[in-house]
């Protein structure tokens, strides 16, 4: 009977094997990783296709706790560890979190992760949980995009309202920067215009996080000036849009650099505002989405200064009537 016993128990654990590599075989056919986390000592085993994904080979990976959670991004850690927690406590049917991992070459993979407890101790205590994870930063991008793209064509349905219910260029200005950056979440807007000399950039309104760098310093266009290699003195001198990622290589002073480090800024737009046809000051925006200036954003913000640099003509029209009415009453 005990030999019986013992041979009935050998062939369930053997089918439990055969069915725990099935299923693991079918999600990694899936694209997904897979991990199985023994809880009492700390160990867990990741498989190939979860190390891929992070760009790891078989062997660059250790069966610790410590290998994921040292890769998860900061801002995402809390709250995935209060998840796995709730789960561990019996507080939610499954773990589902949504976090960032550190790829091998240094970017960010938006991970969805998902687990559940599968064996608990005696006295209810979880002893092992099994997980996976799948890649959705495509689709978080894309989301992350329509977003964006949405919150942009608001920010220009309001550009254009303030244009209908301005009276002048301190009525205007003030609102575009401050949509700007609440409606889109750039970091911080200003607007910028050149004095009598076109030498001097005077900061007429701003918003957002990090306009005290405005406060203090001067702006010149004059080439040899430090802060002449300004993104805004740079569309002014050019009289075109510009573009600039943190990433890439540019002039900046030593003064905007440590503002762009303190404040997380990873992108600059500087887009120059027409009256008559003449660039007479700039639009400039600041992200910590070192993408947030792709082809559609850089699209909709050279519309967004047109109907300006449009209503700036208006502006002048609308004051060189009065003043000659003003002549024709004093005659």
């Amino acid at each position: 009977l005990l030999a019986h016993a013992l041979v009935r128990s050998n062939r369930m654990t053997g089918e439990l094997a055969e069915s725990e590599e099935r299923w693991r075989f079918a999600l990694e056919g899936a694209g997904d990783g897979v991990w199985d986390w023994d809880i009492e000592n700390n160990i867990v085993n990741f498989s190939r296709r979860w190390k891929q994904m992070l760009g790891y080979t078989e062997h660059e990976i250790e069966n610790r706790f410590s290998e994921w959670e040292t890769r998860v991004h900061p801002d995402d850690l809390q709250k995935a560890l209060e998840d796995i927690q709730a789960h561990l406590k019996g507080e939610t049917p499954a773990y589902i979190n949504e976090h960032r991992l550190l790829h091998k070459d240094g970017y960010w993979r938006w991970i969805l992760d998902r687990g559940m407890v599968t064996n608990r101790d005696k006295d209810g205590r979880p002893v092992r949980m099994i997980g996976t994870h799948a890649d959705i930063t495509d689709w978080k991008q894309s989301a992350d995009k329509i977003q964006h793209l949405s919150r942009l064509y608001s920010t220009l349905s309001h550009c254009d309202q303030a244009i209908v219910h301005s009276a002048s260029e301190d009525e205007l200005f003030p609102l575009i920067s401050h949509d700007s950056v609440k409606s889109v979440v750039y970091k911080m807007a200003w607007i910028g215009l050149v004095d009598e000399t076109r030498l001097i950039i005077d900061t007429v309104a701003c918003y957002g996080e990090g306009d005290e760098y405005l406060y203090n310093i001067v702006i010149s266009v004059y080439p040899g000036n430090p802060s002449a290699c300004d993104p805004a003195c740079a569309a002014i001198r050019e009289e075109c849009p510009i573009w600039y990622k943190h990433s890439e290589k540019y002039p900046i002073t030593t003064a905007w650099q440590n503002f762009s480090n303190k404040y997380g800024w990873k992108a600059w737009a500087s887009i120059p505002f027409y009256r008559n046809g003449r660039v007479i000051g700039t639009f400039n925006l600041y992200a910590s989405d070192p993408n947030a200036f792709d082809d559609q954003a850089r699209e909709l913000l050279v519309q967004m200064a047109t109907d300006t640099s449009f209503a700036l003509d208006n502006f002048s029209e609308a004051r060189r009537r009065r003043k000659a009415e003003e002549e024709l009453i004093d005659l």
